[in-house]
Order: C-alpha cells, then structure tokens, then sequence
C-alpha cells in the first residue's frame, strides 16, 4: 500500500505498529509488526498559526469551564 503511494508521489509515509500474540507449539509469541500507509501531502504557501501564550490558554480554559 504505501509503495504505491510513494509510486503516485506520496510525500508522507506513516509507520505504525501492529501487536500480535499467537500460540505455536504450546508457547505464546508475541510479534510487532509495522506498517506504512503514504499520503500526499500538499505544501501551501505563506500560511502562519500562532502559538497561544500560556496565559492566552488559561483564559480559554476558564471561559471554556464557566459557559
């Protein structure tokens, strides 16, 4: 899946982990896989978002918490 996507020009690949536990031969086996799944990722020009303040957060949190 994500060698086709890289294929048709995906810029993004993420990786994530799949858990498996089986039982062979009376024993349980534990197994981490990872697989990737690619995206494209379209690059935009000029765009900004600021970080709010510590102080800007609070008073979200308060208003957020008084309505």
């Amino acid at each position: 899946m994500a060698r086709d996507a890289i294929a048709k020009g995906a810029t993004v690949v993420h990786l994530f982990p799949i858990y498996e536990e089986k039982i062979k031969e009376g024993q349980e086996v534990k197994q981490v896989r990872l697989v990737a799944n690619g995206r494209v990722q379209a690059n935009f020009p000029n765009i900004y978002a600021s970080t709010p303040s510590k102080e800007e957060l609070y008073i979200l949190l308060h208003v957020c918490c008084c309505a």
